[in-house]
């Protein structure tokens, strides 16, 4: 963040510690005159819990990110902090501070905070772009009619406007980096590509470029010094005893309360499932898992029987008449991917990590993409970073790089946001293409 946006967002926290607080002191009076009891909350003590519940949980789940995140994904984010913010100030009487709130108090308290949550952030939203424009950038690459970059950076246009593609030989290059607040590297030559870097490093400009498993491997080192020698350490893919047991523990938590509350639900698609074509509601399938080990994942079937039967392993695509109505349901709502916690709480799965694929096409992607293999260095996952970063239909390529940037930087608190990221996911038509 450069130093111009720092003071604009610190305005912008201390609005919206002033609104939550508005809301709650005023919910807070309406329950003293319309519903009194014998115990009186303690605004004063309250209220700075509240602050710093709030810059926390809203920090940590990015709501001041303008102009990095769409309109939609903030709001989200917002939402959800609110809800957070709400269950933790419930905690207050464990630190002896007198809380107690009526339950419908509370939700009205989280209405009206969600109410002028969205006022905040749209006013927030529209003073941060007036005051800070688009970056304008360029992107330099080897193939000047592939526009996927170009297409993708112009979905976030309040951050990016993209002057034009050019290729890594253009004559007029250098000029044209010149101009630019942003360098974008696409696919081009190491030798130019280390160029043009030392260019944009010399003369102050920002660099965006496609990482490579290397560009991965170095973004989370370390420096090693051995006396004037400087070297830096990279850390094998994959997650350390400490980390595997903070998340098997986790997995087991989750899966298990998760179980109870889906298993109803299970039953009540697998009915559907079983009279729509009389064919048996679950399915198993051979995936891989950490260190290439091969399991059996088990699904919902939304596909009709023996699906592959004459096509063999083939993805699924848009319109796919092997998938009955009632799977084209449970897929868009992800139903089918339930009984998978049963996957994670026998050890199989982990709730965040890379989807499992089948070794079929592991072998076919290791083919354009050999880094692919390295998605085995953890669990496959119920979720993922690739899984809400992307689509259904991410390109191999890509996937790899999302699941890689996952793998040698997680953390717990990650996969926390990312379960939280993912439930937005999930009612996200687009994703699922």
């Amino acid at each position: 963040m450069t130093k111009n946006k720092k003071p604009l967002i610190l305005f912008f926290e201390i609005v919206l510690i002033g609104i939550l607080m508005a809301c709650f002191i005023g919910t807070t009076f309406i329950q003293r005159i319309y519903f009194p009891s014998k115990d009186v909350i303690h605004i004063k003590a309250c209220l700075p819990w509240l602050a710093v519940f709030a810059l926390i949980v809203f920090s940590y789940m990015d709501c001041f990110a303008f102009g990095e995140r769409r309109f939609h994904e903030l709001l989200y984010s917002s939402w959800v902090s609110v809800v957070i913010v709400n269950i933790l100030m419930l905690t207050l009487p464990f630190f002896t501070v007198l809380f107690q709130m009526d339950y419908l108090m509370i939700v009205l308290n989280i209405v009206l905070q969600l109410f002028f949550v969205f006022i905040w952030l749209l006013v927030s939203t529209k003073i941060y772009l007036k005051v800070n424009p688009p970056m304008n950038c360029i992107i330099i690459q080897r193939n000047i009619k592939d526009k996927e970059i170009k297409n993708k950076i112009e979905k976030y246009s309040d951050k990016y406007r993209v002057s034009g593609v050019y290729h890594y030989k253009n004559e007029s290059i250098f000029d044209l980096m010149m101009i630019s607040d942003i360098v974008v590297f696409g696919d081009m030559p190491a030798k130019e590509r280390d160029l043009f870097a030392r260019f944009c490093i010399e003369h102050q400009k920002y660099v965006l470029l496609r990482p490579n498993m290397l560009d991965i491997a170095m973004a989370n080192s370390r420096i090693e010094q051995f006396e004037d020698l400087a070297l830096i350490k990279a850390k094998p893919f994959g997650l350390t005893i400490e980390q595997r047991f903070v998340k098997r523990i986790f997995d087991i938590a989750v899966s298990g309360i998760g179980l109870i509350f889906a298993l109803p639900i299970m039953l009540i698609a697998g009915m559907l499932i079983f009279l729509t074509d009389g064919g048996s509601p679950f399915y198993t399938q051979k995936r891989i898992t950490v260190g290439g080990r091969e399991f059996n994942i088990y699904k919902l079937r939304t596909m009709k029987v023996n699906a592959e039967s004459v096509t063999g392993p083939t993805l699924a695509v848009k319109d796919d008449d092997r998938i009955t109505w009632i799977g084209k349901i449970l897929r868009s709502t992800r139903i089918d991917e339930l009984p998978q916690l049963i996957n994670v709480f026998l050890g199989d799965m982990s709730i965040v990590g890379p989807r499992p694929e089948r070794q079929f096409f592991i072998d076919k992607n290791c083919e354009t993409v050999p880094e692919f293999k390295y998605r085995t260095s953890v669990k496959a996952g119920l979720t993922g970073f690739s899984h809400i970063s992307g689509r259904y239909s991410t390109r191999p390529e890509e996937k790899i790089i999302t699941d890689l940037i996952y793998i040698q930087n997680y953390s717990f608190i990650w996969d926390i946001k990312i379960i939280i990221e993912t439930v937005r996911v999930v009612f996200t038509k687009g994703k699922a293409e």
